[in-house]
């Protein structure tokens, strides 16, 4: 039989097997997993790895009136450029994703211009609450900001409890901003008379995301609602969710790359071009992050991209609360992690499981992107020892610029990914 697309000699990397096939692909569907398999188009993948479909849970695609900073299909080119084919993205439009017809224009618009797949979030807000309900079958999640962040659409902390409870009755997964609000109103109080970009690690201290996710684990247990933790960065937050997870609390948590690559150094020579949220946090932290990741504590690795343009950052380069929080990083997570893979810090199969299977099997993805005879093809494609170098020029992100792209020794490194396969279409990444 001859087929569409045949990828030949991949090193498939799929759950639990490793070895070398050919894939056969016709109408966009994995039709046959062998050897010798013939078709129209052929690619050789000898010594390249054919990795299932990666997965981004966590993106801010803009538009709306931010647009300026990226839009769907600014932020997917980007996405699928850093081998990313499945994008999940967030809620804190201009305006935010509080009611049905809102979604389901943001949806339309991500149908038209997205180049990956996409599944979207709505935001838990005093006034989303009455819509949760007609929300709940359009979205992939809902998303609540315990700590007030880009959008300003957190829910007031002394009312958390009626979130909790409005979303369990939807029965959906719960994805928090883990800060804790009145903590951070006070740091704000006692450093914004400071200008340097320290205060802004200051004022949002480690202490408010372990009180945050100390409160959104016992709601998360009094409510039963299934929580997943955003960008944890602190090393006594992932001790309280692997206690947690012990005592029978559905939780999950993810972390990102500049958590696992910077730290508070990063802030310090970045200034405004290292500033998000939550802050970037010391050494210790970030060792804790490592050995979340080897210890099963934090299970999936997001980017959380965030662009703002070069001209709004620079509002911060004196007074560093002028800048907005967030930094790009849907076409760079994989570049970093993939050479993280080649200096063992952890290996090709830990990595599909953060970037694919956890998040597959978590956001209720079903069997998507698994290298399986009839299953819809996406998948990527990654080269372990091609070297790379982050320059801005060459950035897919409607912001155009990474804050890897101005430290040396996370500017450049080895292993990236080649190809994307979307829904049977082939992308090379140059």
């Amino acid at each position: 039989m001859t087929y569409d697309l045949v990828l030949k000699n991949a090193t498939i990397l799929d759950r639990d097997s490793t070895g070398v096939y050919d894939v056969g692909i016709g109408d966009g569907i994995i039709r046959a997993i062998g050897t010798g398999l013939s078709g129209r188009m052929e690619i050789d993948l000898e010594g390249l790895y054919a990795l299932p479909g990666l997965v981004d849970p966590h993106v801010h695609f803009r538009g709306g009136r931010q647009r300026h900073k990226e839009t769907f299909y600014s932020g997917s080119r980007a996405a699928r450029h850093g081998g990313i084919t499945y994008v999940l993205d967030m809620p804190n439009n201009d305006p935010p994703i509080t009611t049905p017809e809102r979604l389901r224009k943001k949806r339309g618009i991500a149908q038209r211009d997205s180049v990956v797949n996409f599944g979207l979030y709505a935001a838990v807000t005093p006034e989303s609450l009455p819509h949760l309900q007609q929300l709940a079958p359009l979205v992939i999640a809902f998303k609540l900001f315990m700590g007030e962040s880009t959008g300003k659409i957190n829910y007031p902390y002394n009312r958390l409890p009626e979130a909790f409870e409005a979303v369990a009755k939807t029965g959906k997964l719960l994805c928090v901003h883990a800060e804790d609000q009145r903590m951070l109103d006070q740091g704000k109080k006692e450093y914004e008379h400071i200008t340097d970009p320290m205060a802004h690690a200051l004022a949002r201290a480690p202490e408010a995301e372990v009180e945050a996710i100390r409160h959104a684990l016992q709601l998360a247990d009094q409510y039963e609602v299934p929580l997943h933790v955003c960008h944890l960065t602190t090393r006594k937050g992932s001790e309280l969710i692997q206690q947690a997870r012990l005592r029978g609390v559905d939780v999950t948590c993810e972390t990102c790359p500049h958590y696992l690559f910077m730290t508070l150094d990063g802030l310090l020579r970045l200034g405004p071009y290292a500033k998000m949220n939550p802050p970037l946090r010391n050494q210790e932290d970030q060792d804790a992050l490592w050995e979340g990741i080897r210890n099963g504590t934090i299970t999936l690795i997001a980017s959380d991209h965030a662009p703002h343009t070069r001209r709004e950052k620079d509002r911060g380069s004196e007074n560093i609360w002028l800048a907005p929080s967030g930094v790009p990083g849907v076409e760079t997570t994989l570049l970093l992690l993939l050479n993280a893979v080649n200096e063992e810090k952890l290996s090709l199969r830990q990595l599909v499981r953060l970037m694919h299977d956890n998040p597959v099997e978590r956001f209720g993805l079903g069997r998507y992107g698994y290298i399986e005879e009839g299953n819809t093809a996406n998948l990527t494609i990654v080269d372990l020892d091609a070297p790379w170098e982050i320059r801005d020029r060459k950035l897919r992100t409607k912001c155009g610029w990474s804050p890897y792209s101005k430290i040396d020794r996370l500017s450049h490194g080895k292993g990236r990914p080649v190809m994307t396969v979307i829904n049977g279409r082939v992308f090379k990444i140059i």
